[in-house]
């Protein structure tokens, strides 16, 4: 079943009880639902979580609708100015999209998990709405994609700090375009 409202709190206060033993302050999360950043903020105007938070809200159709409604939310323990966009998946299942075939595997190069109409859809809603693009790509195929994509938005040198996460495999001929969009390889 779903968690109870009640669950849910519980298991906040759990996660900061746990993150403040091991000397944490401040987390990041990535890919939640816009309900749980509502939480977080009500428990923290009430003073019941006292972590900070930089909340990457997952990147659908319902949290777009509400946050471009309603704005992010940026407040001293609550930062949800961000979204979190998938682009392929990792390399140990193979769904990390390469520009050359796995070594192991000669025929597979890996995926995305969208086309590039869905992205650059993604950045023009996301650059419009003023909010942050943090993309997961793994491989350099990904990689140079986003990269592209997030290029034709940012135009040059900016302070939008997008992100591209994880940035775990990336052609050498595509490293200037971190530096040359201000794009943060994280």
């Amino acid at each position: 079943p779903e968690p109870s409202l009640q669950d849910r709190v519980e298991a906040l206060l759990s996660m900061q009880k746990k993150c403040f033993a091991a000397g944490l302050t401040t987390v990041d999360d990535a890919g939640i639902d816009y309900h749980t950043v509502l939480l977080m903020d009500s428990m923290q105007q009430r003073n019941l979580l006292k972590m900070r938070v930089y909340a990457m809200i997952s990147y659908d159709s319902v949290n777009t609708a509400y946050f471009f409604k309603h704005e992010k939310i940026k407040s001293p323990y609550l930062n949800a100015r961000a979204f979190k966009v998938y682009g392929d998946g990792a390399l140990g299942s193979r769904g990390a999209c390469l520009l050359a075939p796995y070594s192991d595997q000669k025929e597979h190069e890996g995926f995305l998990l969208h086309n590039e109409a869905f992205f650059q859809k993604a950045a023009r809603d996301l650059f419009a709405n003023n909010f942050q693009m943090n993309t997961h790509c793994i491989g350099d195929s990904a990689n140079r994609l986003l990269l592209r994509v997030y290029s034709t938005m940012l135009k040059g040198k900016n302070d939008l700090r997008w992100r591209i996460e994880h940035a775990q495999v990336v052609d050498a001929a595509d490293f200037a375009r971190f530096a040359n969009y201000n794009i943060l390889p994280r």
